[in-house]
């Protein structure tokens, strides 16, 4: 029926595109995101700047790894039961609070790359706004953090955010650095005590890309478990009226930002509302198919795919004929008429197919 469908759109172009105001036989508009990442992110591919913080961590991480190797799963989970003895004092056994942060955790355990840890959630006594992640998956919490976020979405951004760093490496590069400076220790002398603590200060502004890499990836949680990802701003709100100015002058950011872990947070706040911004569009769906996969069936091989609408007609890109593509739904209504939408699952590509021939083959 599909392919029939998809046989006959091209003529019927002209006849739905002057259905307007009363004509019943469109569908009511819907709000999609097509989101260009899922868990794993690319802070260079990001534009949110910090693509030095980002060259710096990719050195560090490099210098690292020369000298420890990769960590087993298992190596990762002995060394955060280890740290995770630190905060026993600290652990709240609140029935209301672990219910909560847990049922976030469940909820977006499906849409994880990675499988390796149990990503268990616990809740600290500490009146402070805080969250973090350790090797081998264990997430932590305040109750500073859970009283300032009333709403279930908002804590998913947190939630999502320190998954994003079991995502993306983030814990096992962490557990490396450990490894290295205990290696350090144990040789002793001077020389290996300053390497450690400027490896250290090297890793605390370098760092800084990784956190707006989890900011996208808490996105794409939020949106895939079922919570609002515009909610995301909330939080990042919150987050800049916590967080000092920044800086309009150079010299006076660039000294500042040596003693911070993270971005400046009107950065994270610009970086979440662009990328959502681009990644939401209205459609209007004859049929919708979740999780949709098929390939794209042309007249021309390559089939040139440009923005729309677009005043620029951007060019998006190329698909190959047979190339595997995520199916949204099977047309849209835009401004010219019903078009197809798609997003090539490899790259995250999004836009409409223009006034083309496209056959979706189903699997």
């Amino acid at each position: 029926m599909l392919t029939r469908f998809c046989l006959f759109i091209y003529p019927t172009l002209s006849l739905l595109a002057g259905c307007e105001g009363g004509c019943h036989r469109l569908p009511r508009e819907e709000t999609v995101y097509l989101f260009k990442y899922k868990t794993r992110v690319d802070a260079r591919r990001l534009r949110c700047g910090y693509h030095e913080e980002e060259e710096c961590s990719d050195q560090l991480k490099r210098d690292i790894r020369q000298r420890v190797g990769p960590l087993s799963v298992t190596a990762q989970k002995r060394m955060g039961e280890r740290m995770h003895r630190e905060f026993v004092h600290q652990i709240l056994d609140d029935a209301e609070y672990n219910a909560r942060v847990e049922a976030i955790v469940e909820r977006m355990k499906p849409y994880l790359s990675k499988k390796d840890f149990d990503h268990n959630v616990y809740v600290l006594e500490d009146e402070e706004f805080l969250a973090f992640t350790m090797p081998g998956g264990n997430i932590y919490v305040s109750t500073g953090l859970l009283e300032t976020l009333q709403t279930d979405d908002e804590l998913a951004f947190i939630v999502g955010h320190e998954l994003g760093h079991s995502e993306n490496d983030h814990t096992h590069e962490l557990a490396q650095f450990i490894r290295y400076a205990e290696l350090l220790e144990e040789e002793g002398g001077f020389l290996n005590i300053f390497e450690v603590m400027w490896m250290h200060m090297r890793a605390t502004v370098c760092n800084q890309a990784d956190e707006l890499e989890c900011d996208i990836a808490a996105v794409y949680l939020l949106h895939a478990a079922g919570y609002d990802p515009e909610r995301a701003f909330d939080v990042t709100r919150v987050l800049r009226e916590m967080d000092d100015e920044k800086p309009e002058n150079d010299v006076e950011r660039w000294i500042m930002s040596v003693m911070r872990t993270h971005p400046w947070s009107e950065d994270r706040d610009r970086c979440v509302r662009d990328y959502v911004k681009n990644a939401k569009t209205v459609v209007q769906c004859r049929e919708k198919y979740r999780r949709g996969r098929g390939r794209v069936s042309t007249r021309r091989d390559p089939l040139n795919v440009r923005k729309y609408p677009s005043p620029e007609s951007e060019s998006l890109g190329q698909f190959q004929r047979g190339e595997e593509i995520h199916l949204i739904c099977d047309c849209v209504k835009q401004q010219n008429g019903m078009q197809f939408v798609y997003a090539r699952n490899e790259e995250g590509l999004e836009g409409w197919v223009d006034k083309k021939y496209i056959q979706v083959l189903r699997k």
